[in-house]
């Protein structure tokens, strides 16, 4: 019989040797269903269907910040993506029962959920489309509480794929961040400590000390507000999470010393003992490389050699847990630039392939961060050859 459909064309094989329902036979069975007389079966198929994955994106979700565990959980996802995705789908824009929407919502937003979608949802243009989603629908039905919720879901995906520069000249992830704050102060006093309210005064607090001089001391408050709400929650390893927030103002204002200082005694032996071998490790490794090649650019000593090391176990990680990821580029860069200021321009020229090439295949030929790694790429390629 699957023979015979796919042969019809009513079912297509995809890349991974499944079987989808040709997009022309999907439409026509979502519009005709009443007509055909097959209609309440197609709704109760679709909501079994869609209850199943949205429960299904919960293990893999609770997989990831499982010590060594994050590997099979990021496999189990990928296989499962497509339905998953449809589930989303489903809920958010074919369907017109309120609470279907709204539970939807709920699993998007639950912290292990969205924790796992902001770093494995990929290319990430598609999980800035989930939570954009999220909100639009939470403020259509006027709900206050899951509003904020996807305000700080989005604010942290669009936060993900900025840097410090972009984040001082564009004010709309600060302001995201901004009224998810507003709103959760104006919702009932049990809601209020909560690892999503820490993480929204956390971000908030970040993009503050972003804006300048003036606000520095509000930005670096609010992350210790965070940091205290996250410890009075008891789970050390959003404690950690949190210390992050603190690590990168040391970062941006240029006492490198001091961030590498908390990333190595506050965060990394947290994630160490409790994640293992894990992309939020492998993070932690690449801002710790990225502030020692800045100090390698300024000052003589190891500091290069120490980026590099720490470079390389990040992509050791990165390479293979996520694979083609935007932080597996962003290694490979910084990797590259590291080999560049130690006169390996050779080494470092691969390096800066290998970052261009996932940039290209995941952000696009267009984005920013693509641009920047052609055009430093080509800078060190001149150096390389020498004079005409």
């Amino acid at each position: 019989m699957k023979t015979k459909m796919v042969k019809g064309s009513l079912l297509q094989t995809t890349e991974e040797g499944k079987y989808s329902v040709h997009p022309l036979v999907q439409a026509f069975c979502r519009k005709e269903g009443g007509s055909l007389g097959v209609g309440d079966e197609g709704d109760k198929a679709k909501k079994k269907f869609n209850d199943h994955y949205l429960e299904r994106i919960k293990i893999p979700s609770k997989q990831f910040i499982t010590k060594d565990k994050a590997c099979e959980a990021i496999s189990t996802f990928r296989k499962e993506k497509a339905n998953i995705t449809e589930a989303f789908k489903n809920c958010f824009e074919d369907t017109t029962l309120k609470e279907e929407k709204l539970s939807a919502i709920d699993v998007a937003n639950s912290t292990e959920v969205l924790d796992f979608l902001a770093k494995v949802f990929s290319p990430p243009r598609e999980c800035t489309r989930l939570y954009e989603k999220c909100c639009e629908i939470a403020r259509d039905c006027d709900d206050k509480g899951r509003l904020a919720d996807s305000l700080n879901s989005l604010g942290l995906r669009q936060l993900s794929s900025c840097d410090a520069a972009h984040l001082r000249e564009d004010h709309k992830i600060f302001h995201i961040f901004q009224e998810a704050h507003d709103i959760r102060m104006t919702l009932p006093e049990e809601k209020q400590e909560c690892q999503t309210r820490a993480h929204t005064i956390s971000k908030l607090g970040f993009c503050y000390f972003l804006q300048g001089n003036e606000f520095e001391e509000k930005g670096r408050g609010l992350i210790q507000e965070g940091i205290t709400m996250r410890k009075k929650l008891g789970v050390p390893l959003y404690v950690a999470a949190g210390y992050s927030e603190l690590a990168r103002t040391y970062r941006y204002c240029a006492d490198h010393q001091n961030a590498i200082r908390i990333w190595e005694k506050d965060i990394l032996p947290v994630y160490e003992r409790e994640l293992g071998e894990h992309p939020w490790t492998a993070s932690i490794l690449y801002f710790i490389a990225a502030s020692y090649k800045i100090l390698a650019k300024r000052e003589s000593g190891d500091n290069a050699e120490k980026g590099k090391t720490k470079t390389m176990a990040a992509l050791e990680i990165q390479k293979k847990l996520l694979g083609i990821h935007s932080d597996t580029a962003r290694s490979h860069v910084c990797l590259g630039a590291i080999l560049r200021i130690q006169g390996e321009l050779k080494l470092a020229l691969e390096e800066l392939e290998k970052g261009l090439e996932i940039r290209e295949d995941v952000l696009g030929p267009e984005h920013e961060k693509t641009i920047e790694t052609r055009e430093f790429k080509s800078r060190v390629q001149q150096l390389y050859e020498g004079p005409n």
